[in-house]
């Protein structure tokens, strides 16, 4: 087990935060949408596992590579 940071691609704001601390994730699920240059651009997750830490809300404005959520892979 291994604790792995699903990161954001760029810089955006975040329209929905779709996991919580304690969910289960599969590799590839969709966990959340950003906004960036006026498109929705969905947040998959790359690791299957349990998601320990949830870093970002609804409305936050994010950098490029800031955390979106720690996974807790299997």
């Amino acid at each position: 087990m291994g604790k792995e940071s699903v990161l954001l691609p760029m810089v955006g704001k975040i329209v929905s935060v779709d996991v919580a601390t304690g969910d289960v994730v599969e590799e590839d699920q969709q966990i959340g949408t950003f906004e960036s240059m006026k498109m929705e651009m969905p947040v998959f997750s790359p690791y299957a596992g349990t998601v320990v830490e949830v870093t970002v809300s609804k409305g936050d404005v994010a950098e490029a590579d800031q955390v979106f959520c720690v996974v807790e892979t299997d």
